[in-house]
């Protein structure tokens, strides 16, 4: 049988390169800011890249047959490895607020903040006169100068209160909740955010320029996608003040943001942050035993 003399060849050789291992890291972690919407040539010089166009931080959503402006707030945050088990990570967290204000599904009520950060939902009617929301264990712990609170701002308020390492203006004594001395030192809120859908966040720079050094905690996840990938993830309904020790707040906010449908697809771990190994598939497969295969030394046998 002549006919099986058939002619190879090799195509085009490509010279063998390591590829670039790219880690991701999950669990909770002091991090420092670096820049709060940086442009296109500050983000070249932390990330050591090239970007190919500017940043867009400003957007519009459609609801309800509406156009609702909305601005993003991204801190780029880097971690300490003295303080993160070695990790050294720049990464970012983002926040969306939209110039919407925050009401339930039938629009009877709205969330409102004061100037202590404090929030509560108030019916029209109370909110038309200022009057303090009453629940059946007295009245809510709020401010009566309150204002309507947008859609996404609580997170970011929370952010920046927990960065400033500003305290609760209540405590809790003797059974009790009262307003803690010098109130003033405890206020933390926004007043320009008119500003912030035209593109001018100063507000929030020049909050935390009061203390550029300092360090908030985060919670970091691995996000995947249908296609297989791995992203960075952060999760930003609640963070921590670098002083707090226990991480209850951010589980119990990580269950409901869970049990409500949030980062579905982010893996999440309440542990100090360390790097991300997702358990392995066994692709192991029974030895085969060469006499065993359908071809041998020649292929009509």
């Amino acid at each position: 049988m002549n006919n099986n003399k058939i002619l190879f060849a090799f195509g085009k050789a490509v010279e063998s390169k390591e590829t670039t291992e790219i880690k991701r890291y999950i669990g909770v972690a002091p991090v420092q800011v670096l820049a709060i919407n940086p442009s296109k040539k500050d983000l070249e010089s932390i990330y050591n890249t090239t970007l190919e166009k500017e940043p867009e931080y400003l957007g519009s959503t459609e609801r309800d047959g509406k156009n609702i402006p909305y601005v993003r707030i991204d801190f780029i945050v880097k971690t300490n490895p003295e303080k993160s088990n070695g990790v050294d990570m720049i990464t970012k967290v983002s926040f969306f607020v939209r110039k919407a204000f925050m009401t339930n599904r039938d629009n009877t009520k709205v969330k409102v903040v004061d100037k202590y950060a404090r929030t509560a939902w108030v019916t029209q009617d109370e909110f038309k006169n200022k009057l303090v929301p009453q629940y059946k264990n007295g009245p809510a712990r709020i401010d009566n100068n309150y204002r309507a609170l947008y859609a996404g701002e609580e997170e970011l308020l929370g952010f920046v209160k927990n960065y400033l390492g500003i305290n609760d203006v209540d405590e809790f004594v003797d059974g009790n909740w009262r307003m803690r001395a010098n109130p003033q030192d405890y206020e933390a809120g926004f007043n320009d955010m008119e500003k912030w859908f035209g593109g001018d966040i100063s507000e929030i720079k020049n909050a935390i320029a009061l203390m550029p050094n300092n360090y908030i905690k985060l919670l970091f996840g691995v996000r995947h996608t249908d296609d297989g990938r791995e992203y960075q993830d952060v999760f930003n309904r609640a963070t921590l003040k670098y002083s707090t020790r226990k991480n209850t707040s951010l589980e119990k906010a990580l269950t409901e943001a869970k049990n409500n449908g949030a980062y579905a697809n982010t893996d999440f771990e309440i542990c100090d942050l360390k790097e991300f190994n997702p358990t392995p598939t066994n692709l192991e497969k029974p030895a085969v035993n060469d006499d065993d295969l359908p071809f041998g030394d020649d292929p009509w046998k």
